[in-house]
């Protein structure tokens, strides 16, 4: 995959993310992640997205383009992000998220914090309990028979390299 420090595919996913429009759900765990204005202009092409979770330990984000990203993908309930940055940076999004979209999305879960910031698990313990176990600890169900239904109908599992889940 490359030398540790740069994402080689990171190309080949921005491309299969502007094809996967049924995307509901969407797991990243890349040390290297640049969520960037491209990354998020990707992602915006999934617009049935409902729950986002990236973690990146020296990742980067864009605040600009993560808001407008929540613009564009209007049924996203869940953003989650632990990655690089200063509290100080990660706070005013996560407030700038919330006090934006809250108001239309009463069901709205907005987390971004510092991955390796010392008060990181007192932020998790305040994640909804289902979301933690399902989306960002990835306790997943892949490969499973569905609770309700004994066929999978519209939706495919792909697995990409990593700790990645796409769900198209």
């Amino acid at each position: 995959m490359g030398s540790l420090k740069t994402m080689n595919y990171n190309a080949a996913l921005l491309d299969t993310l502007k094809q996967c429009t049924q995307l509901q759900e969407l797991r990243l765990e890349q040390p290297y992640l640049n969520a960037n204005a491209s990354f998020f202009e990707a992602l915006s092409s999934c617009s049935r997205l409902q729950r986002l979770c990236l973690i990146s330990r020296s990742g980067t984000f864009d605040p600009s383009s993560t808001e407008d990203f929540m613009e564009r993908c209007r049924h996203v309930i869940m953003c989650h992000m632990f990655m690089g940055g200063t509290l100080v940076a990660c706070r005013t999004l996560q407030k700038a998220l919330l006090d934006r979209f809250t108001h239309e999305r009463s069901a709205l879960s907005v987390v971004i914090y510092p991955l390796h910031h010392e008060d990181l698990p007192s932020v998790i313990r305040d994640i909804p309990l289902t979301l933690l176990d399902r989306i960002t600890l990835f306790q997943s169900h892949v490969a499973q028979p569905p609770h309700l239904s004994p066929v999978v109908t519209s939706q495919e599992t792909l697995s990409v390299i990593g700790a990645q889940q796409l769900r198209c």
